[in-house]
C-alpha cells in the first residue's frame, strides 16, 4: 500500500495519497485533497518541520497547429489524366452509351464494357506516376 502525506502550507491544503496502481506500465496514485478548514486535526497538530513546501506550476498545453488538408494524389492524377486524348475519347464513348441507355425505357444494355475501358485507361495513366508521389 502506498501512503504519503503532503501539506501545502500556502494554500491550506492537505493531500493524502493512499494507493498506488500500475496499469499498462503507467503508475497512478490515488489521492484525497482536503482543505485545512474541512480537515480539523490539521489546524493545530501539523508540525511545521515535517511539512514540505511545494510550488504549484500550472501546465499550459501547446496549441496544435492547424493541420493542412490532405489531398489524395490519385484523385489529382485522375483529373490530369482525364484530359488526355485517349481517355477523353473513351469517356465520350461511355457517355454516348450512357445517354443511349437513359433514353430508352426497356433495355438490357448497361455500358459496363465502355465504363471498364475508360477506368482501365485512366488507372493505367495514373499508375505511371502515382507511386512516386506517395510517401
Amino acid at each position: 500500500l502506498y501512503h504519503t502525506n503532503l501539506i501545502i502550507l500556502e494554500l491550506n491544503i492537505y493531500i493524502e495519497c493512499k494507493s498506488k496502481v500500475e496499469i499498462l506500465n503507467e503508475t497512478i496514485v490515488i489521492c484525497l485533497l482536503y482543505y485545512r478548514s474541512v480537515y480539523p486535526q490539521l489546524k493545530q497538530n501539523t508540525k511545521m518541520s515535517s511539512a514540505k513546501k511545494v510550488e504549484i506550476i500550472p501546465k499550459v498545453m501547446a496549441q496544435e497547429a492547424e493541420e493542412e488538408e490532405l489531398v489524395d494524389p490519385q484523385q489529382v492524377l485522375r483529373e490530369e489524366c482525364s484530359g488526355e486524348s485517349h481517355t477523353k475519347a473513351l469517356f465520350e464513348k461511355y457517355q454516348t452509351c450512357n445517354d443511349r441507355v437513359n433514353s430508352r425505357t426497356k433495355t438490357e444494355e448497361i455500358c459496363a464494357e465502355e465504363l471498364m475501358d475508360y477506368m482501365h485507361a485512366l488507372d493505367h495513366c495514373v499508375s505511371k506516376t502515382l507511386f512516386s508521389k506517395l510517401k
